[in-house]
């Protein structure tokens, strides 16, 4: 089957996304496109066409804003589009369909559920528990498949405050769409951005300030 290539940089190139310097956990410095939520917009009518294909979608995700990738993704259904690394040997990765529950070593990967009301928050490290490691990551993507993912109750607004891997981060977004009002995730220290939504009231790339810490 013939795989199709969406690239985040040449498409944030098109709609004239804004660039930032942003410094990634291991110290790195990092100048990447800034997106909104009317550049989300744009980007998926752009984009539109390739719904109407029957091949299977490859997104590059070389942006570390993970909500940008999980509305992307989202947005493409029914396509099937899967997580490719920017990197030379361009690793291609399937976003899976995580069992819910608990296994005792998780390959890992930590969660820390916070119910508020309407709202759900969820704390999670794909390296394990701890404080953010400086370097490369633990986390093995052999084993993201495998990885399971707290039950939680359905129609909530779900905030996922995120550290680790950022194709962990959005498969588990992805994951907690299924029975959610809305899921919107942070990434290490950034707030809350929406990812996905089924409330008129709240829309992909809405903003909501972080105030919870995740000390996993």
């Amino acid at each position: 089957m013939k795989k199709q290539v969406i690239d985040l940089n040449e498409l944030s190139k098109q709609l004239n996304v804004p660039m930032e310097e942003n410094v990634i956990p291991d110290g790195r410095k990092m100048i990447h496109p800034k997106w909104g939520k009317e550049d989300f917009q744009k980007a998926m009518k752009l984009i539109g066409p390739y719904r109407q294909e029957k091949d299977t979608i490859l997104l590059v995700t070389n942006s570390p804003d993970p909500w940008i990738t999980v509305g992307l993704i989202n947005g493409m259904k029914p396509v099937v589009v899967n997580y490719l690394y920017p990197r030379p040997d361009g690793e291609e990765l399937e976003m899976p369909t995580l069992k819910r529950g608990k296994q005792e070593k998780n390959y890992d990967v930590v969660f820390e559920i916070i119910e508020k009301g309407d709202k759900l928050f969820i704390n999670m490290n794909s390296d394990g528990p701890g404080p953010a490691k400086v370097g490369p990551h633990t986390f093995d993507t052999r084993n993201l498949p495998k990885v399971m993912i707290p039950n939680i109750p359905s129609g909530k607004d779900v905030f996922i405050h995120a550290k680790g891997m950022y194709c962990v981060m959005v498969c588990v977004a992805l994951n907690y769409i299924t029975g959610s009002k809305s899921v919107s995730i942070a990434s290490h220290d950034t707030d809350y951005f929406c990812g996905y939504s089924s409330d008129p009231k709240r829309q992909v790339g809405d903003v909501e300030k972080r105030t919870l810490p995740n000390n996993l």
